[in-house]
């Protein structure tokens, strides 16, 4: 969307850095030459901003778009401000969702290591996206949380995690999932 108002000189007009032409006042204007002139650029700009609404509409779905056809959002910049903001909050709540769902996340539900560990990756790929990016110790925590609870390994946990204690969080995450990808092989 934005490469489409960018094209069509608009994109200033939508973020606000280029500022709303009011109507020109005839009282102040005296001279018939310097009213029109100031009509016609308020004309052009108004044609303008009709533009970039329509597009910023047409941009949207359907369900989106409905209460941007008020009257009240009758600038670009205003409707692009209120989608900025609403995008923001879906993404944070998408982010908590993905969040909840890496510390769900266990081994029990995963057929094999592997997928377990490749669930992992495509969750911390997904906070990337949303720009909320797991640390490697997050991972780290989260890979260790969702193995089975039982002594075996419990053990394997508690001899891992002493293993890795002595490198650098993205050292051990790379380490850990070797680790365990071998482990569950032999």
């Amino acid at each position: 969307m934005t490469d489409v108002l960018e094209r069509e000189g608009l994109w200033n007009l939508t973020i606000g850095d280029e500022g709303i032409v009011r109507p020109p006042d005839s009282k102040v204007l005296v001279i018939a030459s310097d009213y029109q002139k100031a009509m016609d650029r308020y004309q052009a700009q108004r044609g303008r901003i009709q533009n970039a609404v329509g597009t910023l509409r047409i941009g949207m779905t359907d369900a989106i778009a409905v209460p941007y056809y008020h009257e009240s959002w009758a600038t670009p910049e205003k409707i692009w401000k209120a989608v900025q903001s609403n995008y923001e909050s879906a993404v944070g709540y998408y982010a908590n969702h993905l969040q909840k769902e890496l510390y769900e996340c266990n081994l029990k539900e995963c057929s094999t290591v592997l997928e377990y560990i490749n669930k992992i990756r495509e969750l911390r790929d997904k906070l990337v996206i949303s720009r909320n990016r797991p640390s490697y110790g997050q991972l780290i925590f989260n890979l260790h949380e969702g193995l089975p609870k039982t002594p075996e390994w419990k053990t394997w946990i508690i001899v891992t995690k002493s293993l890795l204690s002595s490198v650098t969080t993205l050292t051990g995450y790379m380490e850990l999932k070797a680790k365990l990808t071998a482990y569950k092989v032999e």
